[in-house]
């Protein structure tokens, strides 16, 4: 997720009549996708937050889990995801959370992690059937 100065500047500087449902949004730096997989993530301080991911880009991922208050934004720590038989690690941070869970901001560019990823996408795009 981007810092929040550069939220605010990708916003429309000119709001027109309508625009409102426009005015939240920001810009994301990858697509979003729906992909659901078991997430564990062990932060520097030792808790651990495990759930199901929910959208998921090359930059972060959201985890749907019971917030506790002792996860706060900020905070740094290594996850650990499974596709299909492969397991995955990645250096994230905690972006943020609401009432569902947290997302999570993946800090370190890992080009394998972005690979697998990428791969699971296109093999659930390729094996749907169109009716």
């Amino acid at each position: 997720m981007w810092p929040r100065h550069h939220r605010e500047m990708d916003r429309c500087t000119t709001e027109k009549p309508g625009d409102a449902e426009e005015r939240g949004r920001e810009k994301r730096r990858h697509e979003r996708y729906f992909m659901q997989f078991h997430v564990s993530i062990v932060f520097e301080d030792g808790q651990v937050l495990q759930g199901i991911s929910h959208d998921v880009s090359l930059a972060g991922l959201f985890v749907h889990a019971r917030p506790t208050r002792e996860l706060e934004e900020a905070m740094n720590g290594e996850g650990t995801i499974q596709l299909g038989k492969d397991r995955y690690t990645f250096k994230c941070r905690v972006a943020r959370r609401n009432a569902s869970g947290y997302g999570i901001d993946i800090i370190r560019n890992n080009p394998i992690l972005g690979f697998a990823i990428t791969n699971h996408i296109f093999n659930q795009i390729s094996t749907c059937r169109l009716i």
